[in-house]
């Protein structure tokens, strides 16, 4: 499934990307929000343009910005459903949540990929780092496994098993190696389930049997058969 797709020269120039900055992911999204009432309108569209890069999450109409999101400031973005519909949501650090993008049932997994990709952005570039002794806890620990864990590093840094100041110094060299790491980048092996062209629904093929036409698709059944 294709999660990026072309943008236009004007398009380009509209998005002022920066010299380290490039786009890792763009999808349109095709149902009209009113960013400035925060309302949404039942309105289709070809225009829109969900991008995502390293630094920002950007929606774009055309040539011009609707609304744009520093991922530095975003703690989850997540792709919601709704009723015959879908909205991609982002949740700053101020907890306060915001509808980015609407979209019909026909993107919504399309968006489900890129929102994973920008969360992951931010979980490998910008998340908090973690401290020393949350280090130690395991995900799902209880209070009483981390009272004993606690316990446990107190214990042996009083009986001297290990240095304190080459932890922490080893902890910051791990912090800074996790902050250059480059994120991956996520992949759709997923077929198209809609031709670009003409938006039909495919039939289980990976071209459409409209758009390629019927004496393509003859030929092709024809040397199967042989």
């Amino acid at each position: 499934m294709k999660l990026n797709y072309d943008l236009t020269v004007s398009q380009l120039q509209a998005l002022c990307l920066q010299d380290d900055e490039s786009v890792w992911y763009c999808v349109p999204v095709d149902l009209v929000f009113d960013h400035k009432t925060k309302q949404a309108r039942e309105a289709f569209t070809d225009q829109i343009r969900l991008i995502v890069t390293e630094k920002r999450l950007v929606v774009l109409d055309g040539q011009m910005v609707l609304s744009a999101f520093l991922l530095a400031d975003c703690v989850k973005i997540r792709c919601e459903h709704q009723v015959h519909s879908g909205i991609l949501t982002i949740t700053g650090k101020d907890g306060q949540m915001t509808c980015a993008a609407r979209f019909s049932m026909k993107h919504i997994v399309r968006v489900s990929y890129v929102a994973r990709g920008a969360q992951t952005i931010i979980d490998t570039l910008y998340a908090p780092p973690r401290t020393e002794v949350q280090s130690m806890i395991p995900p799902r620990a209880t209070a009483q496994s981390h009272v004993k864990t606690c316990t446990q590093a107190q214990t042996s840094a009083q009986a001297g098993v290990q240095d304190q100041t080459s932890v922490h110094t080893d902890t910051q060299t791990q912090q800074s190696e996790a902050r250059t790491t480059v994120p991956p980048r996520i992949v759709s092996r997923e077929y198209e389930h809609y031709c670009e062209k003409c938006g039909r629904a495919l039939p289980g093929t990976r071209t459409c049997p409209y758009c390629d036409g019927k004496a393509t698709m003859i030929l092709k059944f024809f040397f199967a058969l042989q």
